[in-house]
């Protein structure tokens, strides 16, 4: 899966100035591992979560609800 953003957005999120050499540079050297790792995670377990619904596994789609929300507020934790 990829995610496809457009100017305007990276404009919000990186500033007016991302686009400049210097600046841009230190945005493309910044690793993705982790962040593809929590993507991955939330991808299975979202999986999970549609699974247990269509079978009517209330707990066990509690669970995967838990852990998901989980891993993303460890996620934002980490950023902090």
């Amino acid at each position: 899966m990829v995610k496809v953003r457009g100017r305007d957005y990276l404009r919000l999120i990186y500033g007016i100035d991302y686009l400049e050499p210097k600046y841009f540079a230190a945005i493309t050297k910044r690793k993705i591992g982790p962040k593809r790792a929590l993507a991955r995670k939330q991808l299975e377990l979202a999986e999970i979560i549609l699974k247990t619904f269509i079978h009517g596994h209330y707990k066990q789609r509690m669970k995967a609800v838990a852990a998901f929300f989980g891993a993303n507020e460890l996620e934002i934790n980490a950023t902090l």
